[in-house]
């Protein structure tokens, strides 16, 4: 049986769902904004959930934190924190990442090794600041800045609002010229995509297109590797193309939003999804 922890609100969580359903599998859906009344414990040394005081058996469990549904985000911390110790305790229960589940994705130590395997990347600044100080410094240069930790889109520094708390550690890169790519490596297999996009982040572009593409050797030699010693099992790695057409490594990302590539694939990724967590015990 696989155990859900995913809102119906979150896309990725209804496409796996939405799969499940199709193929007639066996699963539980524990949705955090449906919260009414439910319970779970885990007891430690035990292999069982209680769901309402009902045993559950997991084989594999699929989890996706719900920032969806702003009013459940408390309450889908704690299922995720639950079930993470839960999952911690059997090592046998299947679920996509377990080697990562203990440290952090940090997005300048994979820069650095992503460069140790390979792959090109950009010319990059780590920068702390005021906002007005970072537009000032990097005024008149072909850069773009990014939140160290994320929670912010890609923008220019001329471009970013001085009363933006997000971009006090930035990231701050040389301006890529060519197209987003974005490589899915699941269970050691890569899937390429082309993002085409006119604007500068391609998240805040409703009129964003998504076409799976051929991948060359190196890519997918140096996306697998790279996923591998991350502890990714399931991950995204974004690349832009830079005046030579090379692709430049961004950024690895774990649990990504897939739905549009998956749309653009065939159901590629989400069959693949399930594929790994029917696959057996975990290692």
């Amino acid at each position: 049986m696989l155990l859900i922890v995913g809102s119906d609100d979150d896309p990725n969580a209804r496409r796996l769902v939405d799969q499940l359903y199709i193929k007639n599998l066996n699963y539980i859906q524990i949705d955090p904004s449906k919260r009414a009344l439910t319970t779970l414990k885990w007891r430690l040394g035990e292999d069982q959930l209680l769901l309402n005081g009902d045993a559950l058996h997991p084989k594999a469990v699929y989890m996706r934190h719900n920032v969806f549904s702003t009013d459940s985000e408390l309450w889908s911390l704690a299922l995720v924190r639950t079930v993470t110790s839960f999952i911690l305790g059997n090592p046998s229960v299947r679920v996509m990442n377990r080697k990562s589940l203990l440290h952090d994705n940090n997005k300048t130590a994979n820069l650095l090794l992503a460069e140790a395997l390979g792959l090109k990347v950009p010319e990059t600044e780590v920068y702390a600041g005021p906002p007005s100080c970072l537009k000032q410094e990097f005024e008149g240069q072909d850069v773009i800045a990014k939140p160290l930790e994320g929670a912010d889109y890609a923008s220019l520094p001329s471009d970013i609002d001085e009363a933006s708390v997000s971009y006090a550690a930035a990231f701050v890169q040389s301006r890529l010229p060519g197209e987003n790519y974005r490589v899915f490596v699941i269970d050691g297999k890569a899937y390429g995509f082309s993002v085409q996009s006119a604007l500068l982040d391609y998240r805040v572009d409703p009129e964003t297109k998504v076409v799976s593409v051929p991948l060359t050797p190196d890519i997918i030699q140096g996306s697998i590797a790279l996923a591998t010693r991350c502890g990714f099992d399931y991950c995204a790695l974004d690349f832009r193309a830079d005046a030579d057409d090379t692709w430049v490594f961004l950024e690895i990302n774990s649990f990504p939003m897939f739905v549009d590539f998956d749309d653009a694939s065939d159901n590629a990724l989400v069959n693949a999804q399930l594929a790994f967590l029917q696959s057996g015990s975990a290692d």
